[in-house]
């Protein structure tokens, strides 16, 4: 399926086998929305993006082909049920975007993987949102790298969204991360 929010990004497939595959999807997309400033910024492209579940339970990532195909443990070792941390997940991207370039984890490696955090970070502090918006716009967007849970204001609670359990904003009537439409 080609990624709305990331067109450096040919294909998102998740494990359809592994329960939450809907859930998986979603992350992917995010992940892939969340970086795309820095891969357009460094002329980075990705042909597809899977999520894998290695039995090896340290590799994290792993880059076919400088880019061909990025794949992505999204799931805890032990526990296919539950997902790992988003700044985990977004590292692993950035880490395999770097195998782009450069091939052994030598200091080259590390010296552009360190470039790809410091943007990303100056991304984030700068107040960049995957859809395009930023912070002090006309109307407030869910910041997506945050753990914290929207606050019920005058327009209702927030919702949670059933494929991937993003809290969105309560009059949000599509999910602001993966774009399913609220369930009625």
């Amino acid at each position: 399926m080609p990624l709305v929010q990331n067109e450096l990004i040919g294909s998102a497939k998740a494990l359809v086998r592994r329960r939450d595959a809907e859930a998986a999807l979603a992350l992917l997309h995010r992940i892939a929305a969340h970086v795309r400033p820095v891969m357009k910024r460094r002329s980075l492209r990705v042909g597809a993006l899977e999520e894998f579940y290695p039995t090896n339970p340290g590799l994290l990532g792993i880059n076919v082909n400088r880019g061909q195909t990025i794949r992505i443990r999204l799931r805890r070792p032990g526990d296919d049920t539950a997902f790992l941390e988003f700044d985990d997940l977004v590292g692993t991207m950035l880490h395999e975007l770097t195998h782009n370039i450069h091939g052994p984890h030598d200091s080259a490696f590390y010296k552009y993987l360190d470039g790809l955090f410091d943007e990303y970070d100056r991304d984030r502090d700068a107040g960049f949102r995957p859809d395009g918006d930023r912070l002090g716009g006309a109307h407030a967007v869910v910041d997506l790298t945050s753990d914290e849970t929207p606050v019920a204001d005058a327009d209702g609670p927030p919702w949670t969204c059933a494929a991937c359990t993003l809290v969105n904003r309560p009059l949000a009537l599509q999910c602001e991360c993966c774009l399913s439409i609220r369930a009625a």
